[in-house]
């Protein structure tokens, strides 16, 4: 566990650092492509860090963002990081990590609702890590989604997790387990919804 974290640490910088090249590059009116946000990850990170997800617009503390999940490490280590910079590319922050479990983490889906006694919405992010063990003839997909406040989280610098909305999700695995067919029902965001009886506010 220390290692990763190390791993995402440095992993962190390096996102950090190129992110802020590109910023500089496009201020300066080099296009990158970051008014498009379904290029923006691919057209100014083109070396190690690969994109994780599409990138997804939503108004996060009241301006326009762009949120970008990105693969960051290698092998053992890779995991995903989430950014956010504002339609101005003025800001950017850091969100959260997934970090591997078993297998590369896969974002599925991304939904925004709200879920709790505020009035912003949460972003929820729903991961799969493809498991595979021939030898206990056991093969499928671990799902777990995240829910992130819109609310900084001092230990850690990004946004807030909401902990108890995500155990109420729980987490499970869907697949062949020990030779038996298992199913998990929180796999899709309209699962997600359903679960929590959300409703598109």
């Amino acid at each position: 566990m220390q290692s990763q974290q190390a791993s995402s640490k440095r992993g962190r910088v390096r996102v950090l650092m190129k992110l802020a090249m590109a910023t500089r590059r496009a201020l300066a009116g080099v296009l990158l492509g970051i008014v498009a946000t379904s290029s923006w990850a691919q057209k100014h990170l083109e070396t190690a860090i690969e994109s994780a997800h599409t990138t997804v617009r939503f108004s996060l503390f009241g301006e326009c963002s762009d949120i970008h999940f990105l693969y960051v490490g290698e092998s053992e280590d890779k995991h995903v990081e989430i950014y956010f910079t504002n339609a101005r590319n003025e800001r950017l922050m850091f969100i959260g990590t997934i970090l591997p479990e078993g297998g590369l983490p896969v974002v599925e889906s991304v939904l925004f609702r709200n879920a709790d006694a505020d009035l912003d919405r949460e972003m929820f992010v729903l991961t799969k890590w493809r498991i595979s063990h021939p030898g206990l003839d056991t093969s499928g997909n671990l799902y777990r989604t995240y829910v992130f406040d819109q609310e900084i989280a001092p230990e850690s610098g990004g946004l807030k997790r909401l902990t108890d909305i995500e155990k109420r999700l729980g987490e499970g695995f869907d697949g062949i387990r020990n030779g038996h067919e298992v199913e998990f029902s929180v796999k899709t965001a309209k699962d997600v919804a359903r679960v929590l009886e959300l409703t598109d506010d």
